[in-house]
């Protein structure tokens, strides 16, 4: 069965400057640099990037060739694998399916975010290396970051709704089991149980100890 692509993110965030309609976003459009260059400024990992890029590049584009941010991968290039997924706004979505325009201001999260102070290993990423959920790591930024907008729920999941979650991210080296066993884990680990109250977390209180609450 093929899998389901990632959600993508709403495609009316930029919004033309003329558009007046009620409720429309007036904020004009990103400045354009000459015909087919656009400037656009996303926070990403917790800092502020703005790059001149081409108008029709993708997210995962602008991430690596733009702002030189490379953890996410180019797999399928259809949305379906998950090699590229990144967390926009804290969801999870096939960066090589969005344009790059429609997610300026937005805030990205890739897998090195989810880093711990001073680049050590984070709460999901230790649970990963730890229960070896790992092989090739191909596919490891992607699982983590949609592993990270799960675990953010605040609420422990079942190994049944756990793979559901990863139904967009192909992995062809683990056989997901000990994927499946690093997000439990995760869910389960102290630090992370007593900052979480029957709610949400931050994405960012899953980096590390020195991050959590």
């Amino acid at each position: 069965m093929t899998p389901t692509p990632l959600p993508e993110p709403a495609t009316d965030r930029v919004r033309p400057a003329d558009d007046h309609r009620p409720g429309a976003d007036a904020t004009p459009s990103p400045p354009r640099t000459g015909s087919n260059e656009v400037v656009l400024t996303l926070t990403v990992n917790g800092e502020a990037v703005r790059r001149s890029y081409a108008t029709h590049a993708s997210l995962l584009d602008w991430l690596r060739e733009a702002a030189g941010v490379t953890d996410p991968k180019l797999g399928c290039g259809e949305g379906v694998c998950g090699a590229c997924a990144v967390l926009v706004d804290g969801e999870p979505v096939s960066s090589c399916i969005v344009l790059a325009v429609q997610v300026d201001g937005a805030t990205v999260t890739t897998a090195s975010g989810l880093a711990g102070p001073g680049g050590a290993l984070g709460l999901l990423q230790r649970h990963f290396h730890e229960l070896h959920a790992a092989q090739c790591g191909f596919c490891t930024p992607g699982m983590l970051v949609t592993a990270a907008a799960l675990v953010a729920s605040g609420r422990r999941h079942s190994r049944a709704e756990i793979r559901h979650a990863l139904h967009g991210n192909l992995c062809r080296c683990t056989g997901y089991g000990p994927i499946v066993d690093a997000i439990e884990a995760a869910e389960a680990d102290p630090l992370l149980r007593r900052v979480v109250e029957g709610g949400a977390v931050e994405v960012a209180a899953i980096a590390g100890e020195g991050r959590l609450p």
